[in-house]
């Protein structure tokens, strides 16, 4: 179907990334939007398989293994608790 996201007027998108979601009977290949509203807030609405475009889904896998890995490095850099 290739939906288009509707932004307001002042939104822009800030980022994107694709990341393999699952859970116990399911599983879906989601591409998350991070966009910042012209108020400043950010929201984030997930594009599902169905609605992707085609540069989306060849993307994927990439932009799901660097996601995946950039979250274990934030984890593993996180600040150790002080005594």
């Amino acid at each position: 179907m290739n939906t288009v996201l509707q932004l307001p007027r002042g939104s822009e998108i800030f980022c994107a990334w694709a990341e393999n979601c699952s859970g116990p009977g399911w599983t879906n290949r989601l591409v998350w939007v991070l966009i910042r509203d012209a108020d400043g807030r950010f929201r984030i609405e997930g594009i599902q398989p169905e609605d992707q475009t085609p540069v989306m889904r060849a993307l994927f896998n990439t932009s799901a293994a660097v996601s995946a890995e950039m979250l274990l490095a934030v984890r593993v850099m996180e600040q150790k608790k002080e005594d």
